[in-house]
């Protein structure tokens, strides 16, 4: 039964948020303001330079391009595409990884791209580093369950006639955000971040290592657990629910501190 309980947990990880994104928008903006405090004097030179602000400025603004008709195709920018080895390997356009990679070639270059290239490729690597470490965007070949897989959550009511308690039918992308969140009232993105970085600091170092192609697989990896004994129809209660805030925010903080790495190599 604990080990049960141990997967559940963690599978309900990947109920992110109430909107498409998955992560919403205090997700977002706790990553970028996550790396925003770990960015050398050279990057934070640079993300100044270009987006007349800080990282949060920039955090939403790939969402906005999926609504509209003619840039509605980087909505298949937000996934990240593993092999049935749970690697990333992929060069098709529509991955997350693969566009990080190509922006920041655009920003290693910067000498021969525009200022506005520059400045869309920097604001599409702040959202799709979140977006990497949102289980909710990672497909793995050959695993059904990691593509609109539906389960049901108990509401913590009961039925007045028949006393039974009530399990509603929800998928992973519509349940966390507003609960996880939802439970910080009055916390700004920074505060959020402060928290991350206290409760999280002995694995920094290790979290900042490593590629986007690494950072998939190690996605991947956490995937695959939280699929383990999973089958459509399943129902998470409200107590195994409950234990499912410590491994969102290693997701935070992962997100946030590769992040700040990436743009430090970036601009070393």
């Amino acid at each position: 039964m604990k080990r049960f309980i141990k997967y559940i947990a963690i599978v309900a990880l990947t109920a992110l948020a109430l909107e498409a994104a998955a992560w919403n928008k205090m997700g977002h903006e706790t990553i970028a303001a996550l790396a925003e405090q770990n960015l050398s004097p050279e990057a934070k030179a640079e993300v100044t330079k270009l987006l007349g602000g800080n990282l949060k400025s920039g955090a939403m603004w790939l969402n906005t391009l999926r609504k509209e008709e003619a840039t509605k195709h980087t909505a298949s920018w937000h996934h990240t595409h593993l092999d049935a080895a749970g690697r990333s390997t992929t060069t098709t356009e529509g991955d997350a990884v693969v566009q990080i990679e190509r922006c920041a070639n655009i920003l290693r270059n910067a000498s021969t791209h525009s200022r506005n290239e520059q400045v869309e490729a920097l604001k599409t690597i702040v959202h799709l580093v979140a977006d990497l470490h949102c289980i909710h965007h990672i497909r793995i070949e050959g695993e059904p369950l990691t593509d609109g897989f539906r389960f049901k959550y108990e509401t913590g009511k009961k039925d007045k006639k028949s006393g039974e308690k009530i399990a509603v039918g929800i998928n992973w992308s519509t349940i966390w955000g507003g609960r996880m969140f939802g439970h910080h009232v009055g916390f700004t993105p920074e505060l959020m971040a402060d928290d991350m970085a206290l409760c999280r600091a002995e694995h920094k170092e290790a979290w900042s290592q490593g590629t986007p192609r690494e950072w998939a697989a190690d996605m991947g990896v956490a995937t695959r657990k939280q699929l383990e004994g999973m089958k459509p129809g399943i129902v998470i209660t409200r107590k195994q629910f409950n234990l499912l805030d410590a491994p969102h925010e290693d997701c935070l903080a992962k997100a946030g501190w590769r992040l700040a790495a990436l743009l430090n190599n970036i601009y070393k």
